[in-house]
């Protein structure tokens, strides 16, 4: 009994810290644009619209490419 207890306690402050967390401005969990689908092993991104994290990525691979070209 007691572990369900603690267990229960857990989740319910797991679920407060996202809820507060929420309401303090972070933004919601979002998941990405791969999901489960996308598990390929070459790394490709199969969105139509990359999300802001594989842009910048993206992007500094082209301007890294772009300096040892020079």
């Amino acid at each position: 009994m007691t572990v369900i207890v603690i267990s229960l306690l857990v989740f319910l402050l797991a679920a407060a810290g996202l809820s507060l967390g929420l309401m303090f401005g972070r933004g919601a969990i979002r998941g990405s644009c791969r999901g489960l689908g996308g598990s390929r092993q070459d790394d490709s991104c199969i969105c139509t619209e990359p999300c802001p994290r594989r842009k910048r990525a993206l992007a500094r691979a082209a301007r890294l490419a772009e300096e040892m070209q020079t």
